[in-house]
């Protein structure tokens, strides 16, 4: 997944993982592969657990600061806090 850099603050607002796909250009089905290895690694979270929207967090705010030219899943495996246990 290449990295798209915020212009605005309020694109770090809440967004629908759909919204977030159409933004970068993958398919729903990917997007939300991203947004749960995102969401385990910390770098997201959903502010309501019933809902699909999701929000970046104080590490992922962080993360932006000094973004890679591209992130790859390895790379958030490796951040990961939650054991994997087969779940991907």
């Amino acid at each position: 997944m290449t990295k798209k850099q915020p212009t605005r603050s309020n694109e770090l607002e809440a967004r629908r993982s759909s919204d977030i796909s159409e933004i970068i250009g993958e398919s729903a089905l990917n997007t939300g592969r991203y947004l749960n290895k995102m969401a385990k690694s910390g770098l997201v979270q959903k502010p309501d657990k019933k809902k699909t929207f999701y929000e970046i967090t104080e590490k992922g705010r962080q993360y932006l600061a000094n973004p890679p030219e591209e992130i790859e899943t390895e790379e958030l495996e490796r951040m990961t806090e939650w054991n994997h246990r087969g779940y991907d």
